[in-house]
């Protein structure tokens, strides 16, 4: 059998036409995804790259960085524990609905006392544009 058999490619229409709504919660180090569709339904979910759902979240000071799969719990509520200190995060749920529409886009959550990235922000400018990676 072929090892890409299982891979399934879906058509993901542009920003903004999603029929798929996720809304992400954290409490006592879950975070939890619940989805619906435009009737307020769970929608069923393919399978892309092996996992119903990939979660990527982002802290805002950019120091944190989660790639995890949730676990189904019930239709369209999916967990995946973690501890996340306090700070404001940019969560990413990539799924791909059978027969809907759906758009990845930057979902904000808050944990605890909200980061303010106007302070303590290390980040730096990079102005030279060459670089060279072993020799």
């Amino acid at each position: 059998m072929d090892q890409h058999a299982e891979h399934h490619h879906y058509q993901y229409k542009a920003q903004g036409e999603s029929e798929v709504t996720a809304n992400v919660t954290y409490r006592d180090a879950i975070i939890t995804i619940e989805l619906k569709d435009k009737h307020g339904k769970a929608p069923e979910l393919g399978v892309s790259h092996e996992k119903e759902m990939h979660l990527i979240v982002v802290s805002a000071d950019l120091k944190e960085y989660i790639h995890g799969h949730p676990e189904k719990q019930a239709d369209g509520v999916y967990m995946l524990q973690r501890e996340l200190r306090d700070n404001d995060y940019k969560v990413f749920v990539d799924i791909a609905p059978k027969n809907l529409s759906y758009t990845v886009s930057p979902i904000t959550l808050h944990v605890g006392h909200a980061y303010h990235p106007n302070h303590g922000n290390e980040l730096k400018v990079d102005t030279d544009f060459v670089k060279m990676v072993d020799g």
